[in-house]
């Protein structure tokens, strides 16, 4: 009896350090709605593991339920709520691999390189290494200013720069189409949307920069409980302007890259882009972390990619002086779908016989016409 009693004061602290992870992980379905739990979807999630270092040193784990209840609740931690990825089915981590002999011919494999240039502040040379180190095909930056487009023309034949976005590019790129932002403070745009040239395909791709969370969590520190109305109008700005953008986008971009400033598993990730294929959670495996502080980290700078673009490889590049890290992707385009793939992908068709449209049955090339060839199309 003596040895129960002594146990169950253990027992129900290891029972409440549990259920304190439970309900953490639940609360990040509710970052960018409440500011406790956007706090918290942005903040140090790994100050989680603290309670268990003195559950340890209290001998929780001598006994067997003790071991069991602390080890899952450690892992979860360190798992799901501190977001370490574990993909479906891991990339090579050569990515020049990737490229050449092992994909049909008709593919094409690009190198997207995202990165978040701080202004200005961040290291050149660094930024020239990366640059020659990894060759990419395309580069979509925020927080671009004119000199540091005027650096990526040493290094790409195509750039665009404005309004805080530039896009460069071994291919042509078409002017950009603007999303404004809904915070009139700021100057530079949410988003721009480019067509991008590239192996005889026409691409469509967006470089994306939202409103941070930091404007929420700087007036919960600042004035507390006082700030609540303020708080709730900026929460609700923030998910305004991701719908926006989320709707602005053409509905067949295939590529959507940039400085989120959203995690994975926010709310407002999960309503507006959990659509797209996230590279990094498709083929990586890791925290992948790009915005760093002194003491924590977090991953809100993402490749995401159209259903049809498969991603291949990507990881998080070394620092080079901005306040976010690099994130390379390498993804497979496919070709254009052919004649007879559009007409198969359709229940019905149309074709077109002596100057009249008429339907067609599934089976490429069955038309229901009298006489005269028969033209499919889209």
């Amino acid at each position: 009896m003596t040895i129960r009693h002594s146990a169950t004061p253990k027992h129900l602290a290891t029972l409440s350090y549990a259920l304190i992870v439970v309900g953490a992980w639940m609360l990040l379905r509710d970052g960018d709605r409440w500011v406790v739990a956007t706090a918290f979807t942005y903040g140090p999630r790994w100050i989680l593991l603290v309670p268990a270092v003195p559950l340890v040193l209290l001998g929780v784990g001598a006994t067997r339920f003790g071991a069991v209840v602390l080890s899952v609740t450690t892992l979860l931690v360190a798992g799901p709520v501190m977001a370490f990825n574990v993909p479906g089915g891991l990339g090579t981590t050569d990515d020049r691999a990737v490229g050449a002999a092992a994909v049909e011919p008709a593919n094409i494999n690009l190198k997207i390189v995202s990165i978040n240039l701080d202004s200005g502040e961040y290291d050149h040379a660094q930024l020239d290494t990366l640059l020659q180190q990894e060759e990419p095909d395309i580069l979509l930056a925020q927080e671009c200013d004119l000199a540091s487009g005027n650096r990526l023309r040493l290094y790409f034949p195509y750039v665009r720069e404005g309004r805080g976005l530039c896009a460069a590019a071994r291919g042509r790129i078409s002017p950009p189409r603007l999303a404004e932002r809904l915070r009139p403070a700021r100057d530079d745009a949410a988003a721009a949307e480019y067509v991008i040239e590239t192996a005889g395909q026409r691409l469509r791709v967006a470089n994306l920069h939202l409103d941070t969370p930091r404007t929420v969590l700087e007036l919960a520190v600042r004035d507390g409980w006082r700030a609540a109305p303020a708080e709730d109008e900026a929460m609700a700005l923030r998910a305004q302007e991701s719908a926006m953008v989320r709707q602005w986008l053409s509905r067949d971009t295939d590529i959507v890259a940039g400085d989120f400033n959203q995690t994975v598993d926010s709310a407002l990730y999960q309503r507006d882009w959990a659509a797209y294929r996230n590279a990094f959670s498709e083929v990586a495996l890791g925290f992948g972390y790009t915005k760093f502080t002194t003491w924590f980290g977090a991953r809100i700078d993402h490749v995401l990619t159209a259903p049809r673009v498969e991603p291949l490889t990507c990881r998080v590049a070394s620092d080079i002086g901005s306040d976010h890290r690099p994130v390379v992707a390498v993804v497979r385009i496919p070709p254009p779908p052919s004649l007879r793939q559009i007409a198969s992908a359709h229940s019905t068709n149309r074709c077109l016989t002596s100057g009249a449209v008429m339907k067609v049955a599934f089976s490429v090339g069955a038309c229901q016409h009298d006489a005269g060839a028969a033209v499919i199309l889209r």
